[in-house]
């Protein structure tokens, strides 16, 4: 079955890219991460009124889908710094769209034993990235954990999509670069799924220290100032069928 659309074909290399032999994966990354490349906000749907207001108002549809149909058809919905939106998830990969206002920030944290790949689709954001060795999600008496600070990336909707690996850059935070930015993000696997040897992967944040062993990160229960609503994904609909089992 051919992709009808650009966000189901780049759903169906993921699949293909990690859950394909493992003879190849690198090339078959590299024609992902050719897709993604040329994903932009039209692809997904993406409502502008996100980006470019700190009120906006939920249509009928919207209002119904997410408050009841007794909710008046214009629903006035103040802001969060961040909204998240669900493109597509199931237990091998999911897909969202996260749209960052003006100063706002995703905070440092990591993908256990995952890829990431972002997309930015309107805006720019600065991605800072951390090597560290992986984290075994099982132990939760793990509060600290050495790394090695890598250069920040600055990323607009012309530049490649940003590859973090489960062993390179995996712990990062994102930030918007003058003004509000949206990003496509895609993880593979989904968090919550099991790990070899570690269990469910949990999403833990962190919190820079400088001491005098060196660059320590920290894990912290929450971030203060981050929280995020919810918006419905308006793109093109998606159909994915696989038989699959493991990753790679």
């Amino acid at each position: 079955m051919q992709p009808s659309n650009k966000v189901e074909r780049v759903l169906r290399q993921a699949m293909d890219t990690f859950y394909g032999p493992a003879d190849g994966f690198q090339d078959r990354l590299t024609a992902l991460t050719t897709v993604l490349n040329g994903l932009v906000a039209s692809d997904v749907g993406l409502d502008a009124r996100l980006l470019h207001s700190d009120m906006y108002q939920l249509d009928a549809e919207d209002a119904e889908n997410f408050a009841g149909p007794s909710v008046a058809a214009a629903v006035r919905r103040r802001q969060t710094p961040v909204t998240y939106i669900n493109v597509y998830e199931d237990r091998l990969m999911a897909a969202s769209v996260f749209v960052l206002r003006d100063r706002a920030r995703i905070p440092l944290h990591d993908h256990p034993h995952m890829h990431g790949l972002m997309k930015v689709l309107a805006g720019r954001i600065r991605v800072q990235s951390f090597n560290t060795q992986q984290l075994d999600c099982n132990r939760t008496r793990v509060t600290h954990v050495g790394a090695e600070k890598l250069a920040p990336v600055i990323m607009g909707p012309d530049d490649y999509t940003n590859v973090l690996r489960p062993q390179h850059g995996n712990i990062h935070q994102v930030e918007t670069v003058d003004g509000p930015a949206a990003i496509f993000d895609l993880l593979v696997p989904p968090y919550d799924t099991c790990a070899p040897e570690t269990g469910p992967r949990r999403c833990r944040f962190f919190k820079e220290m400088h001491t005098s062993k060196g660059l320590q990160l920290t894990v912290v229960s929450q971030h203060k100032g981050y929280w995020n609503d919810v918006a419905p994904y308006k793109g093109p609909s998606i159909s994915l069928y696989s038989n699959q089992q493991n990753a790679i």
